[in-house]
């Protein structure tokens, strides 16, 4: 199952399971200096009410992987802390979002790994179509982003220059515009369809 939710829709146990999950990842297997945790959670400044998330569960119940979205229109995690990353003012769109905390489970065998993060790929795909976007925003170490960026389709735009951080070679890079059709691609060649369930209130 596929959850989005934001702080208004939110119900249960998504914020916190999603938080648990980055916990789990970034603190407790890549051992994070700066991140912030509070009961089992990994949180920090940007997780506000302007914040979006995904969150994938197995047939369990279990939450196995998760992403952040954030709108360019408000302040963002590249823009507020890595400007140096870019090369150019920091984009500012409606149709762009940044894609932060973005992970899957380390603790699954590869074939569910696998899986999951299609699974988080396609619905933050599906989502930020939803909301009116369609591009995406990253930031992270290059050897993420080297097989797309030699494509000759070229699925990435670097946003700037390669550099240093935190020992290791980072850059920003944007995704080329993205539609229904490239996620029913997706979808197609992933042999799988599963709608994201979008937790709702009442007006």
């Amino acid at each position: 199952m596929i959850e989005t939710f934001t702080f208004k829709t939110m119900t249960g146990s998504s914020f916190y399971d999603q938080a648990h999950l980055r916990k789990k990842e970034f603190i407790d297997r890549q051992a994070w200096d700066g991140g912030r945790t509070h009961d089992s959670m990994e949180f920090d400044e940007f997780d506000t009410p302007v914040a979006h998330y995904v969150l994938v569960r197995d047939d369990r119940g279990r939450a196995r992987a998760c992403c952040r979205l954030l709108p360019t229109t408000s302040p963002y995690m590249v823009e507020t802390l890595w400007p140096e990353f870019l090369d150019r003012p920091a984009p500012k769109s409606p149709k762009l979002f940044e894609n932060t905390r973005f992970m899957v489970d380390q603790s699954m065998n590869k074939e569910d790994m696998g899986m999951a993060w299609l699974r988080l790929s396609i619905g933050c795909m599906d989502y930020l179509l939803d909301l009116g976007a369609n591009q995406a925003l990253f930031f992270g170490a290059h050897r993420i982003f080297r097989q797309g960026l030699k494509r000759k389709a070229e699925p990435f735009i670097p946003l700037g220059e390669i550099k240093m951080f935190d020992g290791e070679a980072h850059m920003a890079i944007k995704t080329q515009p993205f539609s229904r059709e490239t996620v029913a691609r997706m979808r197609q060649n992933a042999s799988f369809w599963e709608p994201a369930q979008r937790i709702e209130v009442a007006a």
